[in-house]
Order: C-alpha cells, then structure tokens, then sequence
C-alpha cells in the first residue's frame, strides 16, 4: 500500500473528466443542434459543408436573380403588347389612307393620329424602366464583338520551318500608324531549346498570347481571343475575336497585306475587318482651315492694282513692301514724341484704327512712311478698297492666322435644318473660330441639343448632341462655297452617329490621288444582317471630296435597294474614309465584306488591302446584361432587348426620305419638340407602302416579345430547377452539420450514468488511504 500516490483515485479522476467532457459536447450540440460547432468536432467535414453553406446562400441569391429577371423580361414584354396595339392600330389606318376615296382633310386626320402614336411609341420607348435601367431604347442592347476569320493556314511542317513568325497589327489609329509588329515565339523543349509547333491548338494559342502581349506593350487594354476552326474538316484557320473592342470602339486592325512576314502562311490576309462602336454622336471632320490672305487683284483694262483692306484689331499688323505699320489704339494724330518706343526697328508706323476711318488712316501711314520706296501718293480709297495706281503692292497681316467668313453656311444637324449668316463677319483669329460657329449653331438650333465645335490641327469638327443613329450632320448644298473653301468642308459632307453596339465597316484612307471604277470594280459585296447583297457603283473617275460624298450616297441607296432587310445602312465619308454601318442593334446587327468575286470593289474602296484572299468579317454579339442564375462564376445567362422606338423600327427619318413627311411632326415622347418625320399617310401611295414597312416593325417587335417569352419560360424552370438544387444540397448539408437529436440524447443518458459511476469510484479511490490507519493502531 501506498501513501504518496494514490493511482486508482488518479485513473478515476482521469475517467471522470474525460466524460465530462464528452456530455459537454452532447450538451453542446442538443443546445444548438449542429453536429459540428466547431473546426475540432469535424475537420474535413467542416470544410465540406462551409462550401456547401456557400453554395446555398449563393443559390438563394440566384433564384433571387432568376426572379428580378422574370420581373424585368415581364416589365419589357408588357410595355411592348401596348407598342404591338399601336402597331395593328398604324397598320389599320394605313390601309384605311391606301383607299383612293378618302379627301385631303380625312388622310390628314389620319395622320395626326399617326404622328401621336409615333410619339408614343418613342415615349413607351425613352421611358420604360427597371430599376431605373431603360430597357427599350437601345440601351439593353447586346454588345457586337469583332472577329476576324482567317484563310486557310499551310501545312504546319511549313510553318515550322518558318525562321520568324510574325505579323503587323494597328493599334488605335489609321493604316501605318501606330503599327506593331508581333513576333509568336517557337514553343521550348525540356531542356529549353525552341521545337516546332505540335498541332495548330498550340500555335492559336501561342498567337493569342503574342497579340496579346504586343498590345500591352503599346498601352492597349483591349484584349483578343485566338480560336481554332475548321482542323476537323482539314481547313485549319484562325478566328481573332476583340471583345473589348465592341464596348470601347477601339481600332484594331490585322495589317493583313500578302508578303509581310507570316501573314500569308497564318492565313491572316484579306479584307479590313468590321469595327464596332459604342453607341455615339455625329462627327464631321473638316479639311484645313484656309487662312484669309489680302488678295491684290490688277484691273485688265487700267492695269491698276486693287486691295480690299480688313480690319484689324489693336496689336495686329499690315505688312507692306515688307514695312510693318502696327495698329494702335486712341492716336489719331500721333505725335513723334507719344510713339517714341513703340517703333519696332524704325519700321513701324503708328496709325489709328478705327471703323472706317482705318483705311484711310492706313493711306495716311503709306504715303507718309519713307521706308515704303515705291510712290502709292494717287492711291484712293472706296470703303475699305484701295486703288494702289500701277505699281502692284505685296500685303500682308501679322499675325497671319485670320480668318475671313463671308457667306452662308447651311447644316442639316439631327433632324434640323438652319441657315448661319456670316456675310457682316469680320476677320476671325483662328483661335476663336470653332467659338464663333458654335455659338452661332447653337443659338440657331431650335432644340436643347448642344452642338459642340473644335479645332485640331487646323481642321474643324463638328459633334452633334445627339447620340446614336439619331445623330446626324450634313452640310447642305446652298451653302456659300467660298465659305466652305474656307472652312474645309465642302457640300453633302455627312456624318452620321452609331447606334448602341452597331455593325459597322470603316475603310482605308483613301488615297490623295482617287481611284477609278470600271467593270472590273464597280461591285461591292455586303452581307447585311445575314442576308448577302451587291451593290453596283457608277462607273468613272473619283478624285475629290464631291465625289466621294456623292459616291457614298449612291453607295447606300444602292444597298438598301438591294437589302430585303430593315437594315437602313447608312454610308458616309468623313473626308478620310468610307464608314458602312447598319442601324439594327443586338444580336441582328451583323455586317460583312466579301472579296474575291468578279467585279469585286472592295481594294479600291479602302475595305480591303491589295493581293487579297477570301476573307469575310463580321461581328457576333455578346449580351447587355448578364442574369447570374448560379452560385458559381460563369453561371450566367445573357438577356438583350433591342431598341422599339419609332425611328429604330423603321417608322420615322431625320433627314428627307421618299415614304416620309416633309417636316418634323414626331416627338421623343417626353418633350413637345418635333424631331423626327413619320411615314406619310397624306398620299394614297405612300400609304400603301407604309403598311410593308408597318408590317416589318411588326414583326420586329414580335421577335422580341417572343425571344422575351421563351427566355421567361426558361427562367421560370431556372427557379424550379434552383429550388430543387438548394433541397438536396441543404439536406447533404444537414447530414454533414446537425446533430442527430435522438443519438445525442441516448449518449447523453449513457455519459450521465458513467459520470455518476466515475464520481462514486473516485470517493471510493479517495478512500483507500484510510486503510493506511488501521495497519498503524
């Protein structure tokens, strides 16, 4: 027997506290009902089920999503039954106008009505909102990608034997600007000595990351995709699809010219690729600025010479016979004294300017200035024209960046037309220039649109307010065209906006010395919305801006003649390059070029580059909004609804247009301003081909409304399918995390008993030294 250490108390003691513990932890879990209350009861099962915990909150959100969805697609889906009735109701009278018994006075009762729901079409259009996010005027549209597809590649051994693979590529700017050359690196073994490529997957993929890397290096943040195609059918090519070019509208080009490194053996050659914008206003682009110069002018009956004589502004010079006579102010006759210093090198003048007494002021300082060697004593004046007499004079002004605006300049400018006044102008610095004639617009626009006009290099450009294939600047014929000399512009220059994520085409820069089409060129092959047109050019030589603006309205009116589509492409000239681009939206929006046929047009154009192959771009579509329907990241779907205003469907025009009123009689629908011309019902005629038009903006809008019932069909089995998800996955949960109640209070019972038994066999344990005592009486 032992005194010190009393094991059988200590191996009781040890049973006792492990029990405890263990109806601690029964405790525990039947106060909270989780199996699993913290990292030690369940490591790994803990892990598990936290991803299960995620995945189910996650799913309750997205069935949360699925249903804000359904509610967003029945908002769109109902605004657009009441622009269907309006539709029919069109559709009625504009067979009830076709009828040749009506008077002028019915058919023009006929069109008030049809001008009134014109304008609520725009409303329900500009108006329609989720969450304050408009879903019918465009801005639901989807987002058009860029993609290049590529001719057929050589065989790989071919490419292998390559000594350097690389290609040029345009980043942001115009052919041979800011051009980059792309150098795809060989593939390494495993030792790190470069080997060929082993399949065609592997070289799209090294392509990719080349393009990539190259336009990083340039400051781009756009990146591109490199997709194989056509390996299985023995046609391996390469698609290059820029998505981030459709959001920004940034330019990026292949330069995709034959015999420029690996371009051909990559099959990266053919026609200029379509490039997608943003939606955007109108900009016309203007030539040089023509700074205004005194013209000395000799009469051929008299042999005199005559000089009409600007005004100018106090600081500013005349130079004659290379003498310079500086303006001053409030010196009609100057004293020698006053003017002392402010002669410059003896040369200088000094003379009043004032209104009209500055040409005679002017005569004054000629006649009385010595350094002027050649007698102008007979000279005249009649208002502020100078008659020098026989001796021809050299005149010029300091500074010399003036400019004279005389005449009228006339401008379509987003469905208005007006008239700007320039006949009283004086000469302008060049600084102030676009200040004058915005201002001038803008207080001659009728609208609250602001009209916004730079200078760049000493061009001009004019940016409407509008956005959009609403916005639109033309300038007119009547306008002065010494004026637009002047200015650089010339007559039925055009610029037009692109819709939110268009299709559009833009060409080369055509070349300073025009082209020529004949027979072998004068077809341009388009594929417009999926449906392929040719559109036939007049045959002859183009070499100024008259005959390029001209070219590009032949251009569209030949292409929507030929387009059953409700495309109404528009075709501009910027004064650089031809632009094509069609004005549906989302995922109909498609344009493409086709080369390669007879009589192909194209490479002279500017929409492909010379030495060409087949080569077709175009554009595909990603969607406006994405409805995250899982838990996880890419579980989405895309939801696009495409733009139902009036003009979008076909019904309205800015400008003038055969079918269409002749004056303004739309509104947006929130404003009592008229800005767009509807479908003319005044004439039988026009009338009877309303209803084909009304008939297409039918159809249109029942495309949308059943692309908008299927995808409420499907989302609604997205919830059920959610919900059943979010069962199972929360019962695998609970199997994993709670407790089992009836197990936890069975195990409870057992430990309490033991932690009793334990409790008494430690009194008993504790006891056993007192027998210690006995031994010691």
């Amino acid at each position: 027997m032992r005194i010190n250490h009393n094991i059988q108390a200590l191996n009781a003691y040890r049973q006792l506290s492990q029990n405890q513990i263990t109806v601690s932890k029964h405790l525990e879990r039947l106060s909270s009902g989780m199996r699993i209350n913290k990292a030690s009861d369940d490591a790994a099962g803990l892990a598990i089920s936290e991803k299960m915990r995620s995945q189910i909150r996650g799913l309750n959100a997205a069935e949360r999503n699925t249903l804000d969805g359904v509610s967003l697609i029945q908002t769109a889906e109902g605004a657009l039954d009441s622009v269907h009735k309006m539709l029919q109701r069109m559709r009625e009278l504009a067979v009830q106008a076709a009828n040749g018994t009506y008077a002028e006075i019915d058919r023009d009762a006929i069109q008030q009505e049809v001008n009134q729901l014109l304008s609520e079409i725009n409303r329900v259009g500009n108006t329609t909102e989720f969450n304050t996010r408009k879903l019918l005027n465009g801005d639901m549209e989807a987002a058009p990608v860029t993609q290049f597809l590529g001719n057929q590649m050589e065989d790989l051994s071919d490419i292998n034997d390559i000594a350097d693979i690389y290609f040029n590529i345009e980043v942001e700017g115009e052919r041979n600007t800011n051009m980059v050359s792309v150098n795809v690196p060989f593939p390494l073994d495993d030792v790190g000595d470069p080997r060929g490529f082993q399949s065609y997957a592997e070289l799209a993929g090294a392509v990719e990351k080349a393009i990539n890397e190259s336009l990083a290096r340039n400051g781009a943040d756009n990146e591109v995709k490199v997709l194989l195609q056509g390996e299985l059918s023995g046609n391996p090519r390469l698609m290059i699809i820029n998505d981030m070019n459709a959001r920004d509208g940034k330019v990026f080009r292949i330069y995709n010219k034959l015999g420029v490194g690996a371009t051909e053996a990559l099959g990266l050659y053919g026609a200029q690729e379509s490039k997608i914008k943003p939606e955007t206003s109108a900009q016309l682009y203007g030539g040089v600025v023509k700074n205004y110069k005194v013209e000395v002018i000799e009469d051929e009956d008299t042999n005199e010479y005559y000089a009409n004589i600007p005004h100018l502004k106090v600081g500013e010079k005349y130079v004659i016979d290379e003498v310079e006579i500086l303006v001053v102010e409030g010196i009609p006759d100057p004293d020698p004294d006053d003017i002392e210093g402010m002669l410059e090198d003896g040369k200088a003048i000094i003379y009043q300017a004032v209104h009209g007494a500055q040409v005679s002021s002017l005569l004054d300082a000629i006649n009385d200035n010595d350094d002027i060697t050649t007698d102008y004593s007979s000279a005249t004046i009649d208002g502020t024209i100078i008659n020098f007499g026989t001796d021809e004079p050299t005149i010029s002004i300091i500074p010399d960046d003036k400019i004279s605006l005389q005449g009228t300049l006339s401008l379509f400018i987003d469905g208005e037309e007006i008239s700007l006044d320039f006949s009283n102008s004086k000469l302008i610095a060049k600084d102030d220039l676009a200040g004058v004639i915005e201002t001038k617009i803008n207080s001659s626009l009728k609208g609250s649109q602001n009209v916004s006009v730079t200078m760049d290099n000493d061009r001009l450009i004019f940016t409407s307010g509008l956005t959009g294939s609403r916005s639109e600047l033309t300038v007119l014929e009547n306008s002065t065209s010494d004026l637009l000399e002047t200015l650089g512009l010339t007559a039925n220059m055009r610029a037009i906006g692109t819709a939110p994520r268009v299709a559009e085409v833009s060409s080369f820069a055509i070349p300073a010395n025009g082209f020529n089409i004949n027979s072998d060129n004068s077809q341009l092959q388009v594929v417009i919305d999926g449906e392929p047109v040719t559109a036939v050019i007049k045959e002859g030589a183009y070499n100024s801006q008259e005959d390029y603006q001209r070219l590009a309205r032949e251009l569209e009116d030949s292409i929507n003649k030929a387009t059953t589509k409700a495309a109404d492409v528009r075709v501009s000239y910027d004064g650089v390059r031809f632009t094509i681009s069609s004005s549906l939206n989302g995922s109909g929006s498609e344009l493409r070029i086709l080369t390669g046929s007879a009589g192909d047009a194209s490479t002279v154009l500017g929409f492909a580059v010379q030495n060409m192959g087949k080569w077709d771009t175009g554009s595909n579509h990603d969607a406006a909004v994405n409805l995250q329907l899982g838990a996880n990241e890419g579980q989405t779907m895309g939801l696009s609804i495409g733009d139902t205003r009036s003009f979008a469907l076909g019904l309205t025009v800015l400008g003038q247009a055969e079918g269409y009123s002749t004056v303004n009689n739309v509104t947006d629908g929130v404003s009592q301003i008229t800005k767009e011309k509807a479908l003319d019902f005044t004439d039988f005629e026009n009338a009877a081909k309303a209803i084909t038009r009304i008939d297409r903006a039918i159809n249109t809008i029942s495309i949308e409304r059943s692309k908008l019932g299927a995808m409420q069909n499907r989302l609604e089995y997205t919830v059920n399918n959610l919900k059943v998800f979010t069962e199972n996955l929360t019962a695998s949960e609970s199997r994993i995390r709670d407790a089992d109640m009836a197990l936890e209070m069975t195990n409870l019972t057992k430990n309490n008993i033991i932690n009793q038994a334990a409790t008494a066999m430690l009194a008993q344990a504790n006891q056993l030294p007192q027998g210690i005592l006995q031994l010691l009486q």
